[in-house]
């Protein structure tokens, strides 16, 4: 098993660490990896990286999957003779199974060529290997830097880990990557071959920035016999890994040349990750330790400034259209309060606070995921008087979901009668549900949670239209005395805000009599 913490170093902080590197009498070992995958991805898809690497003068055969928290990777090493692959090694193991029934060969993807600086760290409870790898990923012309520092957990606990990597995080300006190279170049290999150019050199060229789209929500499974901490660790993990890409990406890390449109993904993808996140903790709360409170709240904050330019940008792009179609004058268009430019917010994703919150809510996920490793409740075997088991994870998340559900339900019913205040809650509420339902959906009866799943998209997106129509109104309200145009709005948008009001309290009560329904025929069953 490996565990490791990646920082990639940007263009101005590279001299510092080389020089960093070499005062500590950093050993230097040239690696060449080649990196083996199916025509159709099989490995990538499945988690999985091979590959055949030289380090020095000899050859390791190399798979790794993922762990338990997105730090840890299996690692499984065999030394070779040569840069060809033997899958007979794996004919015993775990995986054996995966490999029979592949069904396409394998063949090269793409390589690593790195020059790698390496030291051994001494802690009084643990031992770090330090790493600064600088190099390029290489596919069919292509090629994509490598400039990173990795601080691998060689013995002792994993807090050293985070402790010596904070401390270079601080010190150089560095970012979080926990996308692998691995992951790096089969996005790479993806592109087809670069055609060549009799007019300039042939050699690697820099891939477009679209090769990098926003990193979205993966698919969350739980296992019914995880433990509360496992279930916790597979859905904060993804969050994170969602938070971290998007950052990355937002602060330069292969898109450095992408333009407003791609970073306004990149910074809604971030915003929802932190949402995600956040709805995490709820989910979990009060079954797995709480982060700490100095931690949530300092998400909280960024949470809201993320918050402030994707309202902007909503009406921007959808708001002030349909303002433009229902007859809004052209003339004498409202003024715009300075927005955020983007470049501070690829500051702000990039910079040393945010990344050490990364890296601080990492750390919490990573214990909790270690305190759950061997915790699972065993069941009280029948005739014995031991205290009962506590509940699985299943009925803990079922119980909670069922308990949300019917206070929104309730709340729903007189949607009408609240203030835009209360409103405001009730739609915070069903994307808590939501969110959260998407952690959970594996747990649950298939029909009965896609039946939910489109339940609360629905209403999701009628109390969505009837937030933007809210803040709109604010913002033109705030430029009301600046033009007609600005009047035009707002008595456009309290139109809309009646409607939608309408529409929600429909919805809510078509919900409650489907779900009333539900349960009497779930008694009717049991009885």
């Amino acid at each position: 098993m490996e565990r490791e913490l990646s920082l990639h170093i940007p263009a101005t902080a590279q001299a510092a660490v080389a020089r960093a590197m070499r005062a500590q009498k950093a050993r230097q070992i040239t690696l060449r990896a080649l990196y083996f995958d199916t025509p159709s991805r099989a490995l990538a898809q499945a988690g999985i990286a091979l590959r055949v690497r030289r380090e020095g003068r000899r050859w390791v055969q190399t798979l790794k999957a993922r762990g338990n928290d997105p730090l840890t990777r299996i690692e499984i090493n065999h030394p070779r003779p040569q840069a060809t692959l033997d899958l007979s090694l794996y004919d015993q193991g775990p995986l054996a199974g995966f490999f029979a029934q592949l069904g396409e060969p394998l063949s090269l993807r793409y390589e690593t060529r790195v020059t790698r600086r390496v030291l051994l760290a001494k802690l009084k409870d643990a031992v770090i290997e330090i790493a600064h790898d600088n190099g390029a990923i290489h596919s069919q012309g292509w090629a994509l830097p490598i400039s990173e520092v990795e601080f691998e957990l060689v013995s002792g606990n994993m807090d050293a880990v985070f402790e010596v990597g904070g401390e270079w995080l601080a010190r150089h300006g560095l970012v979080l990557e926990t996308r692998s190279k691995a992951e790096r170049g089969d996005r790479l290999a993806a592109l087809p071959p670069h055609p060549p150019e009799p007019e300039s050199p042939q050699g690697p060229h820099t891939p477009p920035t679209s090769l990098f789209p926003a990193r979205r929500a993966a698919r969350v499974s739980l296992a019914p016999d995880m433990t509360a901490a496992q279930g916790y660790a597979a859905c904060a993990g993804d969050c994170l890994l969602q938070m971290a890409a998007n950052a990355a990406l937002l602060a330069g890390v292969d898109a450095a040349g992408s333009g407003d449109d791609t970073q306004a993904v990149y910074t809604h993808q971030l915003r929802v990750g932190i949402r995600r996140l956040r709805s995490c903790w709820k989910l979990f709360e009060g079954i797995v330790p709480a982060v700490e409170p100095d931690i949530a709240q300092a998400l909280k904050a960024y949470f809201s400034m993320l918050g402030e330019a994707r309202n902007q940008d909503v009406i921007r792009l959808h708001i002030e259209p349909r303002l433009r179609q229902a007859g809004m004058p052209e003339t004498a268009a409202p003024a715009w309060p300075d927005r955020p430019p983007m470049a501070s917010m690829r500051d702000a994703a990039g910079g040393v606070e945010f990344q050490s919150l990364l890296l601080a809510l990492l750390r919490h996920l990573v214990r909790v995921a270690d305190t759950g490793q061997d915790s699972r409740p065993k069941r009280r075997k029948r005739g014995t008087s031991k205290a009962p088991a506590a509940p699985e994870l299943a009925v803990l998340l079922q119980q909670r979901l069922d308990y949300w559900w019917e206070r929104i339900l309730k709340r729903g019913r007189r949607f009408n009668a609240l203030s835009v205040d209360q409103q405001h809650n009730v739609r915070k509420q069903v994307k808590l549900m939501r969110y959260s339902l998407d952690f959970s959906s594996s747990l649950l009866p298939g029909r009965e949670a896609k039946a939910l799943g489109a339940a609360l998209n629905h209403i999701q997106d009628v109390l969505g239209d009837l937030n933007d129509c809210y803040v709109a109104e604010e913002h033109y309200r705030s430029l009301a005395g600046a033009s007609s145009a600005s009047w035009f709005a707002v008595g456009w948008l309290r139109a809309m805000q009646s409607k939608q009001i309408d529409l929600a309290q429909a919805v809510f009560e078509q919900l409650h009599t489907a779900r009333r329904k539900r349960k009497k025929k779930a008694a009717r069953r049991a009885s």
